[in-house]
């Protein structure tokens, strides 16, 4: 009796399975489903451009489905943008960060190695989100019309799929670190604020610490893409600046210390309420 409800259970999931379309197509179309239903429902975004699936483009490759997957317009403040949808089971790479922190842990750690501890899991949690291709592409296409990166991260112990939303112009290459999408998270089950879109692109009242290009204030990531990339090779978080993060003014800056004292004290005391 057992042997048969296995056979009828792996039945089942046969019949449910499109057994001509790669796994990772079909944790995709899924993903992409929950984007339009969940994140961007129709009644709130109305649909512009949906690129094809695996299946039409397996018989037929469609020039369109070179652009991001869907294209929407906010039905209130009738602003337009793209979203390219991707899905990443993370449950390998985060029980592999696990299992090293887990070894760490269990004995007295020098500094040298907390260093090499954070080094492999800054190696082993970072992932490819886009090929290099299509990043360069969509960095293009964004210079026209604005376009955010979602991601599904899927974790197996937890039986959830946390969704991430991201301006392109964000990322820094193709590849991103699992743990560098904490302030990206949209909550489960909930539909992406349009305010929030506005945010992404509106807020352009800090600078580049290097350049001073305007820039939306991120106190985390204080530089411009450009500047971002060539402090990347080195990555001293020290480094003598030339502006403000905030107010712009020639200042003695750093990536771990982005503002002046003025504008750093106003800081902690918004977040604080002092």
């Amino acid at each position: 009796m057992n042997e048969l409800n296995e056979i009828l259970d792996f039945l089942r999931k046969v019949t449910r399975t499109k057994l001509n379309v790669p796994k990772s197509f079909l944790n995709g179309e899924e993903f992409e489903n929950f984007t339009r239903e969940v994140l961007f429902p129709k009644d709130v975004y109305e649909l512009l451009h949906k690129t094809h699936n695996y299946e039409q483009n397996s018989e037929d490759f469609v020039e369109d489905s070179l652009l991001p997957d869907f294209k929407f317009r906010n039905r209130d403040l009738n602003i337009e943008f793209y979203v390219e949808c991707k899905y990443r089971d993370i449950t390998k790479i985060q029980n592999k960060i696990n299992e090293i922190v887990k070894i760490h842990e269990s004995k007295k750690r020098t500094n040298e190695e907390d260093i090499i501890l954070e080094k492999n899991i800054k190696k082993i949690g970072t992932i490819e989100i886009l090929s290099a291709n299509q990043f360069n592409r969509l960095l293009e296409l964004n210079t026209k019309q604005r376009v955010l990166i979602c991601i599904g991260i899927y974790y197996e112990n937890t039986k959830n799929i946390y969704p991430y939303i991201l301006p392109i112009e964000h990322m820094i290459t193709n590849y991103i670190h699992i743990y560098d999408l904490e302030n990206y998270i949209v909550p489960n089950n909930f539909t992406v604020i349009p305010d929030r879109i506005v945010d992404f692109y509106i807020d352009k009242s800090s600078n580049c610490i290097s350049c001073k290009k305007p820039m939306e204030k991120r106190p985390f990531q204080p530089l411009c893409r450009n500047c971002h990339i060539n402090w990347q090779k080195n990555k001293i978080f020290k480094s003598e600046m030339n502006y403000c993060h905030s107010c712009g003014k020639n200042h003695k800056s750093s990536v771990a210390r982005p503002e002046c004292l003025d504008c750093y004290k106003k800081t902690v005391s918004i977040t604080f309420d002092i």
